[in-house]
């Protein structure tokens, strides 16, 4: 009972984290491109594919926030699918249908990032160097190792959910016996 007891305090405090950064993340992407001029600055604080002279304008730097917004959604989603899975776990549902369809929800989550990561990034590129003359406006195209792990472990929990499922099923049909 004591292990129970844990899985249910541990769930609940990682529901509140995931449903609290479903609020919090779209806030800090928010914050970055509107003090995106004053820390570009700063060593290690600002990630875009090219590199950045000036100070970007107003219009520019929305544009990136709303171009941040593709892979953003994706993550708040599967963050969502994460609070809903540990809610679940948080009730005592640890085996059941709702449990395997969270876990596909995250898999497919994960693979769906990557491709909005790298269209974002492509994006990005375009959009903070939108402002520049003609023939200096540039767009870069390319894959991060974090595009490759996302396409890797999203592969990982779909394989985990299949055999989750059948274990599942297998279950199902043994207590239908007793």
């Amino acid at each position: 009972m004591e292990n129970k007891e844990r899985i249910i305090r541990a769930s609940r405090t990682l529901r509140r984290i995931c449903t609290l950064l479903v609020f919090l993340v779209p806030v800090i992407c928010a914050l970055y491109w509107i003090f995106f001029n004053q820390i570009r600055h700063l060593p290690n604080m600002v990630s875009v594919p090219v590199p950045i002279t000036g100070n970007l304008p107003a219009f520019s730097r929305l544009l990136a926030f709303f171009t941040d917004l593709l892979p953003l959604s994706v993550l708040v989603y599967g963050l969502q699918v994460l609070a809903r899975l540990f809610r679940l776990y948080e009730n005592g549902i640890i085996f059941a249908k709702a449990n395997v369809d969270c876990f596909n929800r995250l898999g497919r989550a994960m693979i769906i990032w990557m491709g909005c990561h790298f269209l974002s990034n492509s994006l990005i590129s375009t959009v903070v160097t939108l402002h520049h003359p003609p023939g200096q406006r540039m767009i870069t195209v390319g894959l991060e190792g974090s595009d490759f792990g996302a396409l890797f472990v999203g592969g990982i929990v779909l394989t985990v959910t299949w055999v989750m499922d059948e274990a599942r099923k297998i279950k199902e049909d043994q207590e239908m016996f007793l």
